[in-house]
């Protein structure tokens, strides 16, 4: 079973105000949590914790054990989610066509986004197979990122203002 539990205070106290989740959850005022966990405890597959609702802002992994503090995400975690089947072996499929149309990459490791000529590769959506990656917009892995694990994806970047601008990308890694 995979599980995360989150606590209002740091080690684990706070126990008559924490919450357990077993699904990824978007937006954590469901469960009236937002932005209120000091500790974290994870059963299970690796979760990813993120600052705003429906997956948004800045992000870290949290892999199975328990997390007294949470320095860079103390009072900030507002949505939650799962990395099904954990990060070894990650796959992502990128499309160069919205709706996984056109030309397909299929990668396995961390790698900058070039065509065969060089120059820069048009993405337009993608598939997560397995793992979690991280996209940049600029290359070197910098610039702005999103989060993809397996199970994700996206068939249209015009939509998150995505579309052609993905220049590297790089698999979690345990």
């Amino acid at each position: 079973m995979n599980r995360i539990e989150l606590f209002d205070d740091p080690n684990f106290k706070g126990i008559n105000s924490a919450i357990s989740v077993l699904e990824s959850t978007p937006d954590l005022t469901v469960h009236s949590f937002m932005k209120r966990a000091s500790s974290l405890r994870v059963t299970g597959d690796p979760w990813i914790v993120f600052t705003e609702i429906n997956y948004g802002g800045h992000f870290e992994i949290y892999k199975e054990g328990m997390h007294a503090v949470l320095p860079e995400f103390n009072n900030k975690i507002a949505s939650v989610k799962v990395i099904r089947g954990g990060l070894s072996n990650p796959k992502i499929n990128l499309y160069v066509d919205k709706d996984y149309k056109g030309a397909v990459t299929t990668l396995l490791k961390a790698q900058p986004i070039k065509s065969s000529s060089g120059k820069d590769n048009k993405i337009s959506s993608h598939k997560v197979e397995s793992g979690a990656w991280i996209l940049y917009d600029k290359e070197n892995y910098q610039g702005n990122m999103m989060a993809a694990v397996a199970g994700d994806s996206v068939p249209n970047y015009s939509t998150i203002k995505w579309d052609d601008k993905m220049k590297s990308l790089k698999p979690f890694t345990s």
